[in-house]
């Protein structure tokens, strides 16, 4: 039959765990600060090279969702409707 590897017991799981979680949230806040700026410095190119990079682009996952990203097929932006913008 097939050899059982080892388990480690629960508690030495979630110690190895706690330190990634807490990577993964101080990569979401150093993400949060620099993905406006590639924004907005993608949406200043001039029309050809904006164009060239949207192609580049399209169907990744390039839409900053605040702990990763995801393609633009799957968000939902929230437009004010016009009843909240008088």
């Amino acid at each position: 039959g097939a050899e059982e590897l080892p388990q480690e017991p629960l508690q030495e799981q979630l110690q190895l765990q706690e330190p990634l979680q807490q990577d993964a949230a101080q990569v979401a806040k150093v993400l949060a600060g620099v993905v406006p700026q590639v924004y907005r410095l993608l949406s200043e190119l001039p029309s050809a090279e904006f164009q060239a990079a949207r192609k580049l682009l399209h169907g990744s996952r390039c839409v900053f969702v605040g702990s990763g990203f995801a393609p633009s097929t799957r968000v939902a932006l929230k437009v004010p409707s016009k009843k909240s913008r008088k």
